[in-house]
């Protein structure tokens, strides 16, 4: 949902994702010691695209682990991921609980169960405006095929839709899922993503013993440690605008995780009117705000992946009132006409520059 770049010295890579961030990196030696050289490996990931940047631990070195051997690891475990969350093989965990029309409470993988009791208390804090049931009514007005719009749903239709959509018709107990609706379905693309990132983090540190990286998968990134220049990663926020490439606040840390929402890039106009990606769950239409892109500093890319996704659904005073409340980073950019805003959290102020 971000776009990432990473520049080593004046060369720049770009990622094909949605949004885009960047990251200035320059190599430098430390007094005497020649720090271990920085390695890089990128794939395909939950029907996007990954890359990685880390130093290589000690451990690694002493067992011979080279980056061909990390990258064959990811990939496994990114298999064993999409066999439970993806939404396009039809013998997914995922797939499989949405074809079914079972009423009764259904055994899930644990690791499945945590995220959805993840978007369980994102869907409250947002008062329900997050919601992972949503993905008929995103058929319905064409997202996955936007570049050939005839029209859009009518009112019947939406509200059709309606009475198998929702959060309320999940039930989670002890491990176990029910329906009660039996054409409910889920897509967690909200916060799979943000998961990845976190798993593979995880998979860095206790396998590897990696203490400097940065992840980014489909635009969700998190990062450790330090740069190859010794000092905390430099993430810079691009404006919100089509086809913009210009940085314009830097974060600084070496521990974070960042996702952004938006409606710059995922979008189609339709009669004049532009429909944002982002449905409302409670009216079935497309959300309409002045909301342009909203960012999220986390600990877990998950839950800023999620949070993101609610806080771009919230008005603005609603939202930063949430984000102050619960010491959320969240950093909002709006538009009135020609004029572009920028509102952040008290928590999102102390990484900003």
């Amino acid at each position: 949902m971000i776009r990432f770049g990473v520049i080593q010295r004046s060369k720049k890579i770009r990622f094909p994702v949605d949004f885009f961030l960047f990251l200035s990196i320059s190599v430098s030696a430390c007094g005497n010691r020649v720090p271990l050289p920085y390695e890089q490996i990128s794939g395909k990931a939950i029907g996007t695209l990954f890359h990685i940047t880390y130093q290589p631990s000690s451990w690694m070195v002493e067992n011979s682990i080279n980056k061909h051997q990390v990258l064959e690891t990811i990939d496994r475990e990114i298999s064993a991921l999409n066999s439970i969350f993806s939404t396009y093989s039809p013998d997914s965990t995922l797939i499989r609980f949405n074809q079914s029309t079972s009423l009764e409470f259904q055994d899930i993988p644990p690791l499945l169960y945590a995220r959805i009791d993840n978007a369980f208390k994102i869907h409250h804090f947002s008062d329900g405006l997050y919601d992972i049931t949503v993905n008929p009514l995103y058929r319905a007005w064409n997202f996955y095929q936007k570049d050939n719009i005839r029209g859009i749903p009518g009112q019947e239709k939406i509200t059709g839709i309606l009475q198998h959509t929702g959060m309320g018709l999940l039930q989670l107990k002890n491990g176990k899922i029910r329906k009660t609706h039996p054409r409910i379905e889920l897509d967690l693309s909200s916060i799979a993503k943000g998961f990845y990132v976190d798993y593979i983090a995880a998979r860095f540190t206790q396998k590897y013993r990696i203490r400097n990286y940065l992840i980014e998968i489909g635009g969700e990134i998190i990062v450790k440690g330090n740069s190859p220049s010794g000092k905390p990663w430099r993430i810079a926020l691009e404006k919100p605008l089509e086809d913009s490439s210009v940085p314009y606040r830097i974060i600084h840390s070496s521990s974070i995780a960042v996702a952004t929402s938006g409606n710059y890039r995922n979008f189609y106009i339709y009669r004049g009117k532009k429909y944002s990606h982002i449905i409302n769950p409670k009216t079935g239409y497309p959300v309409e705000t002045r909301n342009m892109g909203v960012s999220v500093l986390h600990k877990s890319c998950e839950m800023a992946d999620g949070y993101a996704t609610a806080f771009y659904a919230m008005d603005i005073i609603n939202g930063l009132e949430r984000a102050n409340r619960e010491k959320i980073a969240v950093h909002y950019v709006t538009v009135d006409g020609d004029r572009i805003s920028e509102y952040s959290s008290l928590e999102m102020q102390k990484y900003l520059h």
